[in-house]
Order: C-alpha cells, then structure tokens, then sequence
C-alpha cells in the first residue's frame, strides 16, 4: 500500500484521448501522474465502468467537451494513497472508495486518478471494489430522477426500462410507492422486467405503440415521463401525458435526435426539461451526498448493476466495442489495477 512518504510513480500508462476525429485518437499511452493539492487525494484505481456518457465523450459531444489530450471516464473505485493535506483528505488515505471524477482535470481510465476529496465516497464494509465502481453515476440519477418535488403525480413513464439505468429508476421508484410504467425496444426485454415484478411493460419498437401511448397516458394518468432517448419519441410523450405533463429527457442514446413539434408545447400544458447528474450533484451539501451514498450501498437489491466483462485497460478497443454494441448484456468494466483477479 502506497502511504504519503512513499514516492507516486512519475507517470502511469493511461488512457488519452487526442484527437475526436479517428479512432487512433484513443490510445493508451504514459501520463503524468498529478500531485494533489489542498483537498486533493490520489486514487489508485481498481475498476471503472464504459458508460454512455463516456463514449460520446470520447465524440467530443459530450454536455462539457475537456480540452484535448485528457484522460476520458465518468467513475470508478480503488484505494486512496496519497493526500494533499486537508482533514477529509488525510481522512481518506488508507480507504477503499467509490470517485467521481465530475470537472477533474483527469478521468477514471487509468492506474491514478487525482480528484478532490470531496468526489470520494468510502465503501462500507462488505462492498467490493467491482461494485463500488458503478455505485455512483447510475444510483444517484435514479435518486436525482425521483427526488420529493420532481414527480408531482404517482405514475411515472420510463422509456428505457430495459438498461442498468433503467432497472434502477422502476425499482426505486417502485420502492418510493410510485406506479411505474416502463418501455423497452424488444419483446425479450419486457418478458424479463415482468420477471422482476414490473407488471406495466410496453415495447415502443411495435408500430401501434404511438397510439397505444394515447391510451396509456389516459389510462394510468402519467403526467411525468422520463426519456434517455432524446430522440423522436419525446414528441409522442408531449402529444399524449396528461396535462400539465413533464418530459425529463437525461440521455442522448439516440443517434439522430429528431425535432418534435412546437404545437404541444404551446397549446397544451406540457414541457420539456433536462437532468445533468452533474449540475445535480454540485447542488448537494456534502451531508446529502453521503446520505444517498449510504442508501445506495444499503439497497443493493435497487441499486446492483450487471455486470457482462471485465476487460484490463491494455485491451482497452475490445471493452469499447463490447460496451457498444451489447449494451443490454450489462456493464463493462476496465481493470485498471493488473494485480487484481476477477
């Protein structure tokens, strides 16, 4: 273990993105290792997911584009080994902890990582470091999604309820007593969210669904529905909740987004708004943050994420590949720390 006498290494073979016009813009290549400062730790890292948002990222599309060259991933967890001085910082040295890396000058995909202290969550005891890796970005939008003031009606649509983040928002939504109605895109998918004891799942990929949601809308009395799509189905939803209706759009998986139409938004009483995790999670006292961490790690029945490969970081191209093209068949995680075993 490392301690804060013990040299960090000078630099670390490290993910970097250079360039967002060819896939030799990714590559893994040796980067310094940043000395923390005031309130700062290093991060020796265990694991970190490929998340969606980390792939557009790796476009240059994504909501805050990091001058290049930079170190791209969202999350992840290991062990903190050095301080930067500072009560919680010197507080952390020693532990195993979940990290964000929201505005840090430096990702997740690499060996070290220096974030501010106040981006660690401790793991409690019991937790793996292979759960502590997803146990942040996915969890607290679900929580950030549903919080008290958010759902002004009890039945809530979600239109991705197949993926990770998905699960997680029927499931704690379901647990916060509201009524959710999920959608998905194959029939394999609403067979196994029936399993999970959601009994409204509806495939938005047939093509009676955009009139079957106008009796949906009616029936269940949805006035709020929360998209990761941002695509063309967010019109269908403000044609169809009922009023006064809320479209929550938090992902961008759909490649081509699509305009809708400016005529429900002006003659009926609907909108559109965004939830950034980020932006969320910087509006939290520090006590908040380290209640919602605590209940995700107590819910793990709500809140555990499937995990489909863990791949180590030199084979950095297949992990991207896998995350891309099979994304129902769960997470994958980069193992950045070689000594590990999966």
């Amino acid at each position: 273990m490392f301690t804060r006498r013990q040299p960090l290494p000078e630099s670390m073979d490290a993910a970097l993105v250079s360039s967002f016009e060819t896939p030799e813009g990714l590559q893994i290549v040796p980067t310094a290792v940043t000395a923390p400062g005031p309130g700062e730790v290093v991060v020796r890292m265990a694991y970190a997911p490929i998340h969606p948002a980390d792939l557009v990222s790796l476009r240059g599309r994504y909501g805050v584009v990091a001058p290049l060259p930079f170190v791209p991933g969202l999350e992840g967890s290991g062990t903190v080994v050095r301080s930067g001085g500072g009560l919680g910082a010197r507080a952390l040295v020693g532990r195993r902890v979940a990290v964000l890396a929201f505005f840090a000058a430096q990702g997740t995909w690499a060996p070290f990582v220096t974030v501010p202290a106040s981006h660690c969550v401790p793991l409690a005891t019991g937790v793996p470091l292979k759960r502590g890796a997803t146990l942040l970005i996915n969890p607290l939008t679900a929580m950030g999604l549903l919080e008290p003031g958010q759902v002004a009606h009890g039945s809530v649509l979600v239109t991705v309820a197949s993926g990770s983040l998905g699960r997680m928002i029927m499931g704690w939504g379901r647990h916060l007593g509201l009524h959710m109605i999920g959608c998905v895109r194959r029939e394999a998918q609403r067979e196994a969210l029936k399993r999970l004891g959601h009994a409204e799942v509806f495939n938005a990929a047939t093509p009676e669904f955009p009139a079957q949601l106008r009796i949906l809308c009616r029936r269940y009395r949805i006035h709020t529905a929360l998209d990761a799509t941002g695509g063309a189905l967010v019109g269908h939803l403000l044609d169809h909740l009922e009023e006064p209706g809320r479209v929550v759009v938090y992902g961008l998986l759909e490649r081509e987004p699509a305009p809708f139409s400016g005529f429900p938004v002006i003659f009926r009483d609907v909108q559109v708004s965004g939830f950034w995790l980020q932006r969320w999670w910087a509006g939290r006292s520090l006590v908040e943050r380290l209640r919602r961490a605590v209940t995700v790690q107590m819910k793990s029945e709500i809140f555990s994420t499937d995990v489909q490969a863990t791949v180590p970081l030199a084979h950095l191209k297949e992990a991207i590949a896998l995350a891309r093209h099979n994304r129902s068949e769960g997470k994958v995680l980069l193992r950045l720390d070689p000594t590990l075993e999966d």
